[in-house]
């Protein structure tokens, strides 16, 4: 299994990279609000995510599961979220069109249109230092949904990068989304995270800019935040005890304290198929941003898995953090 870290180091190294990152995730995870009333089974959200695959235009069907996820979070039908995707892709400059997934998942949260999410994506992308624009889509993913321009969001994540240290530059377009979601500077922003990264214990501190995408909107202090992922780290399962910066975000999001979050990760974890147990802290945080059970999420996720395309069966993860964006779910918080 590769660790978050390693995950995130290359993630950051191939800036066009196809697979889901723990940053991309990460991104969705914070701007993806529960907001249905309607239960999502996994019949239902694996009808959606491969009615998407089939839909989609080829170059971009594989990021099917993205686009499901926003679409099960909000609502939208198979039919739109395909058309919204597909125009998208026809829209944006070359350079980023690989990200129409992401895109169009922004702005089914952001209720916004493709002529304009295309615009500010577009705009982020002219904006945006060299350095960090394969990561245009994450930016543009955080403008639409704060509301503000894509000249705006660039310069932000700009400013991060010039300011933070050098260890630290690559993660600058997370720490945007941190900041737009925040209502916070640039300053404030790299403040936050370089305290973080100094509080980190060893071997998870390379994540400091996942748990500041947790501490930063919901104005967790520092050494709450640190702490609170350090626990994590010492309660969960050594397999996926890397994963505790992820699991961090997702308890700061839904107040939850150390013990609840490494339960429901290390029960996930223990009834995930092997095949995707090292997912077990994206489970965990669907659980406990929706109020529901280690049992009920790692069920959910295993029944997709079974049911999803087999090409896309790998991120069974991502469809069951939109299909448990549902608040009627209504099983106990802990195992």
């Amino acid at each position: 299994m590769r660790n978050i870290m390693q995950a995130t180091s290359i993630a950051l190294q191939i800036p066009h990279i196809r697979e889901i990152t723990p940053n991309d995730l990460a991104v969705l995870t914070a701007v993806t609000a529960p907001r249905r009333q309607q239960s999502v089974t996994a019949d239902s959200a694996a009808a959606v995510t491969n009615a998407l695959y089939k839909q989609m235009y080829a170059d971009i069907d594989q990021d099917a599961p993205v686009v499901a996820l926003a679409a099960l979070a909000t609502g939208t039908d198979v039919e739109h979220a395909a058309a919204l995707t597909d125009t998208i892709y026809k829209g944006l400059k070359g350079a980023v069109d690989d990200k129409a997934a992401w895109i169009a998942a922004g702005a089914m949260l952001a209720h916004v249109d493709a002529a304009k999410a295309i615009a500010v994506t577009n705009e982020v992308y002219a904006n945006l230092y060299t350095s960090i624009d394969g990561y245009t889509h994450l930016v543009a993913i955080g403008a639409l949904v704060s509301g503000i321009s894509g000249s705006e969001a660039a310069e932000l994540a700009n400013a991060i990068r010039r300011g933070i240290r050098g260890d630290l530059e690559e993660t600058a377009p997370v720490l945007a989304v941190a900041a737009m979601l925040g209502h916070v500077d640039a300053r404030a922003a790299i403040a936050t995270t370089e305290d973080i990264f100094d509080r980190l214990r060893p071997g998870i501190e390379a994540a400091a800019h996942i748990v500041a995408l947790g501490a930063i909107p919901e104005h967790v202090s520092v050494d709450k935040a640190a702490t609170l992922a350090n626990d994590l780290y010492r309660q969960m399962r050594t397999p996926i005890e890397d994963y505790a910066p992820v699991v961090a975000m997702g308890a700061m999001f839904a107040g939850v304290d150390a013990a609840t979050g490494a339960a429901l990760a290390n029960t996930s974890f223990d009834q995930l198929r092997a095949a995707i147990d090292d997912n077990a802290a994206w489970v965990a945080v669907a659980a406990m941003r929706a109020g529901v059970s280690a049992t009920a999420a790692s069920t959910l996720t295993n029944d997709l898995y079974r049911e999803l395309d087999p090409d896309q069966s790998e991120y069974a993860h991502v469809v069951a953090l939109g299909a448990l964006s549902s608040r009627s779910w209504q099983q106990s918080l802990c195992q």
